[in-house]
């Protein structure tokens, strides 16, 4: 990512099986950061799940938890 430049990533990218289209066209930029985020927000998730269930507090990451908003402790 740090030697790509305006161009590369403005270049069309398209995920395949075999001759099928399954993704795209879309510029590379916006499939690294929907991937990147993702995989982010993905994990994050599994985080909430697994302080959740083994009792432990969640962390507000932007704001109130749900928790918090429903007046739980």
């Amino acid at each position: 990512m740090q030697q790509a430049t305006d161009e590369s990533l403005g270049q069309q990218w398209t995920m395949k099986a075999g001759d099928k289209v399954v993704l795209g066209p879309m510029p590379r930029g916006i499939v690294a950061r929907g991937f990147l985020f993702n995989h982010i927000y993905h994990h994050r998730g599994e985080m909430i799940v697994y302080l959740r269930a083994t009792g432990n507090k969640v962390p507000g990451l932007y704001g109130p938890t749900f928790e918090e908003s429903q007046g739980m402790k």
